[in-house]
């Protein structure tokens, strides 16, 4: 299964969905690559199913229409590509979508237009839930992640007023990536015993918002997971191992590097010399994901990202994780703003601007304080 949501923001929308898919019957031959699971991880969750791979589940059809789907994979693709023949080029209607849908069973879909400069967002199959709830003028979601989505309304809900039109997307994706970085650490914690792949979705997550005129999948994410101690003098020191996971997406081209490295040694506060133990390459190009060692899709000097999410693990807390997430205007940006990545053979190098690592220390403590 999966998890989809279409969401309104004083009428700015965004869809998101996660990128897991699941064989229904349990095959041991079954590997499934996901950035999460470490090649030596078992990818067989319980008895009755196996991770396949991933996929994106949401397309956008034109500038704007954009559509998401749950449930059965080729039955989705099949419809998708119908209604990307008929409709690339036009405005349809509700019911012109519905009609290319037919009567399917075995899939959930979450759909949105825009029309007069406001957006429609609709669906498809009664598992689909909906919520009107602060701040969202709209709130539809579907698939076996749904309680995800029912936990994560809070994030929304407490998040301070945002008026500026450009602002306010930002926020909207920012407040995304939040949910979505949260459940990606809980997966590369627990594995496979995790909750999200238990009940079938994870993986990684797509976001797609419409701004500038039409509907745009966010294309240039980094989540950077560190595991940190407090020491008795009350600063941060980062002294464990961790996960780089890079997300690209270029047209209809998606590409994910995963990097886990293992902690050296610090210098000053400022560099993290880190040993490079797995550094795998994603390519979501065709429907089912497929995993390369060799070609590094996404090149050294590409692994800061205009949306820059670390998430630190304090040891000995139980508050869990905290998130701290910024927007730049390109990956160069970020990289001179917030954390520049060398990669040298097996050896990869964190270096924090001291600005941004001041500013980060702080927030760590503040969350930690207690």
């Amino acid at each position: 299964m999966t998890i989809i949501a279409g969401m309104s923001f004083n009428d700015y929308p965004v869809i998101i969905s996660d990128l897991l898919i699941t064989s229904g019957n349990y095959d041991p031959e079954v590997s499934g690559v996901i950035p999460t699971l470490s090649e030596s991880d078992p990818h067989t969750v319980d008895s009755n199913f196996s991770i396949y791979g991933m996929t994106k589940k949401i397309e956008i059809i034109n500038e704007k229409f954009v559509i998401s789907w749950a449930g059965d994979v080729f039955e989705a693709i099949t419809i998708i590509k119908s209604l990307k023949n008929k409709f690339e080029k036009s405005d349809p209607s509700d019911a012109d979508i519905l009609q290319e849908i037919g009567f399917s069973k075995n899939v959930s879909f979450i759909w949105c237009l825009i029309r007069d400069e406001l957006p429609i967002l609709n669906s498809y199959n009664i598992k689909v839930k909906e919520k009107s709830i602060k701040p969202f003028d709209k709130l539809i979601y579907s698939g076996s992640g749904s309680e995800a989505i029912e936990e994560a309304i809070g994030i929304f809900e407490n998040k301070p007023p945002v008026d500026d039109v450009e602002d306010l997307v930002v926020d909207s994706v920012c407040s995304c990536l939040f949910m979505f970085s949260h459940l990606m650490n809980h997966e590369l914690i627990y594995k496979k015993d995790s909750n999200t792949l238990k009940d079938r979705f994870g993986g990684g997550y797509d976001v797609v918002c419409f701004y500038d005129g039409k509907f745009r999948r966010i294309n240039n994410i980094t989540y950077l997971y560190l595991d940190a101690s407090i020491t008795k003098k009350g600063t941060i020191k980062i002294d464990g191992s961790g996960t780089l996971i890079k997300q690209l997406t270029d047209d209809d081209v998606m590409y994910i590097r995963k990097i886990n490295f293992e902690f050296i040694h610090s210098i000053d506060n400022e560099v993290l010399a880190t040993k490079i133990t797995e550094d795998d390459s994603y390519d979501l190009t065709g429907k089912i994901s497929t995993r390369k060692n060799e070609d590094k899709l996404i090149q050294d000097n590409d692994l800061a990202s205009s949306f820059m999410c670390i998430n630190v693990r304090v040891k000995g807390s139980d508050k869990g994780s905290m998130a701290y997430i910024h927007k730049y205007a390109n990956s160069a940006s970020a990289a001179e703003k917030s954390i520049r990545f060398t990669c040298h053979h097996k050896f990869l190098a964190i270096k924090f601007d001291q600005n941004y690592w001041n500013e980060f220390e702080k927030k760590i403590l503040e969350f930690y304080k207690n």
